[in-house]
């Protein structure tokens, strides 16, 4: 059926105006609110993935799914603040779900029910903080809502159907790469089409099978990837902590660095306790391709107590998630180093006792002073 000129203006521009209010709601101030410590730990697996590809299943080494990741990774090279480029990824999954949403709404019943079910997706609380925080939620439920769809397309048989089940299989393998969440979907599918009597249809079965075999396909390197770490789990766990005032450190470190860089010609050594999430990996995130920093994962804190070995050499390891590359380099590097307090039991006042040339250089005060972010400057020469 031909389409009018004005049947198009009743559609696309309400859908437009929807399309503008959504990019204004989720674009302004898109990095006012501070990274929390789980976009933390997400983009700094991106920042790993970006610059070594051979990390390309870090996320997966600490449990989660990495298709966020990946995209995050492609988004780090357009935007330079990395808070914004994981952000905008949520931002544009939310953008494909609103789009998705009409398209069932048209195709279900009219154009009118489509733009209402766009309408209430751009404006519910909820909804808005998926799509705006850089976070996998807001990409698996894109990848949900556009395999229902194609799902009613199978049933409705509005589509070819050997295509639709090769599509559906694409969406269906995307979703469970962005999140195991996403088998809560497969049994939705299948009450679909067990409404609609699908599977009675002639070669259901081997399109199914299809389907299946390309989301397998898709998730295998991450079913091979058996590398799965408790220790990840629990620091992930205990890294928890409010993004507030995370900027500021890293603005804070990124001057010192500077300075001890004009100074010595060497970038600051940063220890980093072995926490994922703020305080530190939000730090990590702003300044991971700072070229006065190094970063030094100290895996051997808080089991010893000294924060500085007391031999010639140390290990040394690029990032918290990372096991390699592994090099030896001179103690004497870490004369001056500055080290990120976590969130942790271990107390302050414990760690000055066993360190006592460690003392505070900055401190980010907030309401409960345990939850304050401090960093400590090692003096070699005290």
């Amino acid at each position: 059926m031909k389409i009018t000129k004005q049947q198009m203006l009743q559609v696309y521009v309400p859908l437009t105006c929807l399309g503008l209010l959504y990019l204004i709601t989720r674009l302004t101030a898109l990095t006012t609110l501070p990274i929390t410590s789980y976009e933390a730990t997400w983009i700094h697996w991106a920042q790993i993935v970006a610059q070594y590809p051979s990390d390309w299943l870090i996320a997966d080494n600490g449990g989660q799914q990495p298709l966020f990741t990946w995209l995050t990774a492609v988004s780090l090279n357009i935007f330079p603040d990395p808070l914004a480029a994981g952000r905008w990824v949520s931002v544009l999954a939310g953008l494909a779900s609103l789009t998705g949403l009409y398209l069932i709404g048209r195709d279900a019943f009219n154009w009118i029910v489509g733009l209402l079910a766009a309408l209430i997706y751009s404006v519910v609380p909820f909804i808005f903080f998926d799509d705006w925080l850089a976070l996998p939620d807001g990409l698996l439920l894109a990848f949900d809502i556009w395999a229902l769809r194609w799902a009613m397309h199978i049933a409705r048989k509005t589509k070819p159907t050997a295509r639709a089940f090769k599509v559906l299989g694409l969406l269906m393998g995307a979703a469970l790469l962005t999140h195991v969440r996403a088998l809560f979907l497969f049994p939705i599918l299948a009450l679909i089409f067990y409404i609609w009597n699908t599977h009675q249809r002639s070669g259901f079965w081997k399109q199914i099978g299809t389907c299946v075999g390309i989301v397998c396909a898709m998730n295998l390197p991450v079913l091979l990837n058996t590398t799965s770490y408790e220790s990840d789990r629990l620091r992930y766990e205990r890294g928890i902590s409010s993004g507030e005032g995370v900027r500021e450190a890293a603005q804070f470190l990124a001057k010192e660095a500077a300075a001890f860089h004009k100074k010595t010609g060497v970038p600051l050594p940063v220890l980093l306790p072995m926490n994922s999430g703020n305080p530190a990996e939000g730090i990590t995130v702003y300044l991971w391709n700072n070229p006065n920093v190094r970063f030094v994962p100290v895996f051997w804190w808080p089991k010893s107590s000294r924060m500085i070995p007391s031999g010639l050499r140390f290990s040394h390891r690029t990032s918290i998630h990372q096991t390699s590359p592994v090099m030896r380099r001179e103690t004497t590097l870490l004369d001056y180093a500055h080290f990120i307090f976590p969130d942790t039991d271990y107390s302050r006042e414990k760690f000055l006792q066993k360190n006592p040339r460690f003392k505070q250089a900055w401190i980010y005060q907030k309401p409960e002073p345990g939850e304050s972010i401090v960093i400590f400057k090692n003096h070699p020469d005290k």
